[in-house]
């Protein structure tokens, strides 16, 4: 007779490929699911944007900072753009219709682009057939009479080509919370926790912070909104201004652009990591947050058991200069940005002393001669590469430290097995 056995719990315990697996499927879900690009270039294949979406799927694994960065960007330039818009006359535009056309849901087909505008001549070779516009270039298309003031595409438009996956959305959340409360548990039946859950924990709660973010950004949109557009000699706006001359977060048109340099070559599409109307050293702000959340959270291993002590004083070391070089990174560059204000005040400012914007004016003198530029770019690449070292080593002490890890650390949750969860 073939043997039958009652309910059965699950065992007790786990192993460490239980652990590596289960922190490692909640991160791919989660950074997956509450990724929200922008719109693919016109001739890009479906392949191309499966591949930048695993792409920046990764970049939110070892950097998720400039990915949270790159969120909050988007929302502020969706938002200002939309109050912007409301406080000029054109009410009927909303964050939503802002995200849509800041992510390049906006395509502008130009006809009969020839002749003179108030001395500006326009000529197709200056002006291309198909552009792609964002908020701030269809507000001066309004105000030029090219575009009219009510939203080019409806809400519900919009909300039919993103293609919101609940149900992926609804796993990445469940995964998320239930190792949030699996590590709050641990910590109440003071269990030891891994590095590896706790850097888990970290990303979940960027990826989360990220889909809020996102909330009103349309996902996975690949074909924009074509608008027909006849350019006449009585445009006061010239369509040859159009085209992306854009900062990007991540390249070096970031620093040339705390910089002062505005030359910005046109893109075919808006990139992902354009911040929109966020200026650069208002972009720092998100980005050294990050930075500093992500380091602290770290910090919370500070006492954790570690496989030798010379691993447990590496990870102090990383975890002070990810909070720090973001902090002192950011002071340089606005200390740049105060002294460029204060050489600017008239002379005789009663709260500029003399002495002071004298030396203002020396910093800015031996900024156009280019020393200070070479000498910024110098000390960011080196801060940067320092900081780089850091993040790496938190990044490979998680999985090194599995080698060696207190006994407590295998047993379970007693409750944690009854909330779902993929493993």
């Amino acid at each position: 007779m073939e043997a039958r056995q009652r309910w059965t719990p699950e065992p007790d315990g786990r192993g460490t490929m239980s652990l590596v697996w289960s922190c490692l499927s909640t991160l791919f879900i989660c950074l997956w699911a509450t990724l929200h690009l922008n719109i693919p270039g016109e001739d890009e294949s479906a392949a191309i944007y499966l591949r930048r979406k695993l792409k920046w799927t990764f970049l939110s694994a070892i950097a998720p900072e400039l990915v949270s960065t790159m969120a909050v960007a988007q929302w502020w330039s969706a938002h200002y753009s939309a109050k912007y818009m409301r406080d000029v006359g054109y009410a009927q535009w909303t964050p939503l219709h802002c995200f849509y056309a800041n992510m390049g849901g906006i395509r502008i087909n130009i006809e009969g682009c020839t002749g003179e505008s108030r001395g500006i001549t326009i000529s197709r070779h200056k002006c291309p057939p198909r552009e792609i516009a964002d908020s701030e270039e269809i507000i001066k298309l309004i105000r030029a009479g090219v575009l009219p003031a009510q939203p080019l595409v409806t809400e519900k438009a919009i909300e039919d080509k993103s293609k919101a996956d609940n149900f992926v959305k609804t796993i990445a959340c469940m995964q998320a919370l239930w190792l949030i409360a699996q590590c709050i548990g641990r910590a109440i039946q003071r269990l030891p926790i891994s590095t590896l859950e706790l850097s888990s924990v970290a990303y979940v709660i960027y990826a989360l912070s990220n889909y809020l973010f996102w909330w009103k950004k349309p996902l996975d949109v690949v074909v924009p909104t074509s608008v027909d557009v006849v350019c006449t000699p009585a445009h006061h706006y010239s369509l040859q201004d159009m085209g992306f001359r854009r900062m990007s977060l991540l390249g070096g048109k970031f620093m040339k652009s705390f910089l002062g340099d505005k030359n910005y070559k046109p893109l075919s599409r808006i990139p992902n990591d354009y911040p929109g109307d966020l200026r650069a050293h208002f972009a720092t702000i998100p980005m050294v947050v990050c930075c500093v959340v992500f380091g602290g959270i770290h910090c919370i291993a500070w006492n954790f058991s570690f496989p030798s002590r010379v691993e447990k004083i590496f990870w102090h070391v990383a975890c002070i200069l990810s909070i720090f070089i973001p902090l002192l990174i950011s002071l340089i560059l606005y200390l740049f940005v105060w002294m460029n204000k204060l050489r600017r005040r008239p002379e005789g400012f009663p709260r500029t002393p003399a002495f002071v914007k004298d030396k203002a004016a020396r910093f800015m003198e031996s900024r156009r001669s280019g020393s200070f530029d070479t000498l910024a770019i110098l000390t960011g690449i080196a801060f940067t590469f320092i900081y780089c070292i850091a993040r790496l080593y938190l990044l490979l002490e998680i999985f090194i430290s599995l080698r060696s890890l207190p006994v407590g650390t295998y047993e379970t949750v007693r409750w944690s097995k009854f909330l779902p969860h993929i493993m």
